[in-house]
């Protein structure tokens, strides 16, 4: 579990954290679940397949928050703004068809943003329980799961090549996460 600040005033922080669907949680029970917790900001659960990483999901929820404390949000709620931004979408349904829970799913990504590190660790100890378990560590890929991640952020392999250490799966996702972390730093700023 990642448990960061935000920036910005008020203080926020976010916790972001991969857990094993090993309870077969369906769509349905997975959303009511995130709209029980209670004294938290935003609890956002989203599809592993696209996720590059923590630096990815750290990023989206900052650019959330940002959005809207400065007004130019595109969604009602915190917790949608989050799913639109790691996305790497404008459009809500597109951002549901990328990253949205699914039958089946066997890996959820956990976004929670509260005022307190406390609210957020309790609230993730919670949703990940009532989940599975947390998967340590969070949001590996193999070379395939790059390659889809490359696809749909439109990362091209001389850019991933420039930021990564060396050819190691490892050090490719890493520069991944931080190339995509990028990318949807700019989704809610685009026209």
């Amino acid at each position: 579990m990642i448990v960061e600040p935000l920036f910005g005033m008020p203080r926020r922080v976010v916790g972001i954290a991969e857990a094993s669907n090993i309870h077969c949680l369906g769509p349905t029970a997975l959303v009511e679940m995130a709209a029980e917790a209670e004294g938290v900001e935003a609890v956002q659960l989203l599809a592993c397949d696209l996720v590059a990483g923590p630096e990815h999901l750290l990023s989206a929820a900052q650019n959330a928050l940002n959005a809207w404390r400065g007004g130019y949000q595109i969604t009602r709620s915190l917790a949608t703004e989050i799913l639109v931004c790691a996305s790497g979408q404008r459009q809500i349904h597109r951002a549901i068809d990328t990253l949205g829970v699914y039958d089946g799913i066997e890996r959820v990504a956990v976004v929670v943003v509260a005022h307190t590190q406390e609210q957020v660790r309790t609230t993730m100890e919670w949703v990940i329980e009532r989940i599975g378990r947390e998967v340590e560590p969070p949001f590996v890929h193999d070379e395939i799961g790059l390659r889809r991640i490359m696809e749909h952020f439109g990362v091209s392999e001389v850019e991933l090549a420039a930021i990564a250490e060396s050819d190691a799966l490892e050090d490719r996702q890493d520069a991944l996460a931080r190339c995509v972390a990028g990318r949807v730093t700019g989704v809610l700023i685009e026209s």
